[in-house]
């Protein structure tokens, strides 16, 4: 597994953990702090897939 799906992973992680305890052990709701963290990861995976293909393309060039 490439560092770039590692950390993919840990960042869904992080994510799901951090809505679930404040979801349900501080009794936030879910408003526009964590809609825009949940955008920022996705984006963020979404890079890290992009980068993670073109290395892949780079290293079969070599």
């Amino acid at each position: 597994m490439s560092k770039y799906h590692k950390s993919s992973i840990r960042l869904v992680l992080i994510v799901l953990v951090t809505v679930t305890i404040l979801y349900y052990g501080f009794n936030f709701e879910i408003g526009y702090g964590i809609i825009f963290l949940i955008a920022a990861v996705g984006c963020t995976i979404y890079l890290n897939f992009k980068a993670a293909k073109k290395e892949k393309s780079e290293k079969k060039i070599l």
